[in-house]
């Protein structure tokens, strides 16, 4: 009780010492789960991840980024020891949001296919304006590629504070709802375009940071003579990074957010994963099987003193005779 007191004279205070903006934090949490697609009437969208209110002022959980496992005061939101700052509004509007929404796989598999639940429920995308984060060109691009063209987008940031009529909301993917072999259908579906066969074998590079292959140029020199091309996605338009991995006969990756564009290889791919010893995920070795790719994963040694980064932070050291025996020596 003590802490939520002091929140609502935090509240207070900020609401007269702030004038020019919106109150500081909702009041309250709203647990209600709704359908997969609903209409929240005199909404307020906060901030780029697209928390919602409600007519009372409520944070609607079922929207709101991290609220499925915060529960009330706990949620970043109410924490808030900032105004909002108030723009424009807006009769009508389409929220298309989430956490982590800068980072490729979360687009690609968290905020995008909240279009798919639209689609189904007959909303027409670009019809009104689509609120969304778009910071970065593949969030436009990918955006645009939906048919959802850059004047129909109203953008998110930070410290902005949208007052809609009717907000048009999802609830997040792989729910319910939706499982994640569907969302790899519709992405490939939607955005992938027509069937494609190559030989390309692509050898992703991170530049830098974690998970990033402190041996890079000896595992490039064993795997260019075999016909590989180093690329780095993030320098690729989301076009292109389309048709690469559709054109993909076999691809090499340290495990990162550009192996969101295994949706777009061809059943049979192969797929060679570098995880760290410390960081076995099987998230890509998931949506491989969705996709019917070939999955092969290579355990790496995490470079760095263990109090330096957390688990699957650090970078990696591979043996590079380990990855080559799980290519394919000749072209298919």
């Amino acid at each position: 009780m003590a802490g939520r007191g002091a929140t609502v004279v935090r509240r207070a205070v900020m609401g007269l010492t702030r004038q020019s903006r919106v109150r500081a934090v909702p009041f309250g949490v709203d647990y209600t789960i709704p359908p997969a697609v609903f209409v929240a009437e005199r909404a307020w969208v906060l901030g780029r991840a697209g928390c919602a209110t409600d007519a009372t002022g409520r944070l609607r959980a079922a929207v709101a980024p991290q609220a499925g496992y915060l529960s009330g005061w706990s949620h970043p939101i109410m924490q808030r020891l900032r105004g909002w700052e108030l723009e424009e509004p807006l009769d009508a509007a389409v929220l298309l949001s989430g956490g982590h929404a800068n980072n490729y796989y979360h687009w690609m598999f968290e905020v995008l296919p909240r279009a798919m639940l639209l689609e189904r429920a007959g909303h027409p995308l670009g019809s009104m304006p689509v609120l969304a984060p778009v910071d970065l060109p593949f969030q436009n691009q990918s955006l645009a590629a939906l048919g959802i063209m850059p004047e129909r987008l109203r953008p998110l940031h930070i410290n902005g504070a949208i007052p809609v009529g009717n907000l048009w909301c999802t609830l997040p993917t792989f729910t319910q709802h939706v499982s994640r072999i569907e969302v790899c259908r519709w992405l490939r579906e939607r955005l992938g375009g027509t069937a494609k066969t190559g030989n390309r074998r692509l050898l992703l590079q991170r530049r830098r940071g974690k998970r990033s292959i402190i041996n890079f140029d000896e595992l490039a020199a064993g795997l260019v003579p075999l016909g590989f091309e180093v690329v780095a996605a993030e320098k690729l338009t989301f076009e292109k990074q389309i048709e690469w991995f559709a054109e993909a006969e076999c691809v090499v990756a340290p495990h990162g957010a550009g192996l969101a564009n295994l949706v777009f290889c061809q059943p049979g791919t192969r797929v060679v994963e570098i995880l760290s010893e410390d960081y076995l995920s099987r998230l890509y070795a998931e949506i491989s099987a969705d996709c019917g790719l070939e999955y092969r994963a290579v355990t790496a040694e995490p470079v760095g003193r263990p109090w330096e980064l957390r688990e699957g932070s650090k970078q990696l050291r591979v043996d590079v005779a380990k990855v080559q025996a799980f290519v394919p020596h000749s072209s298919r």
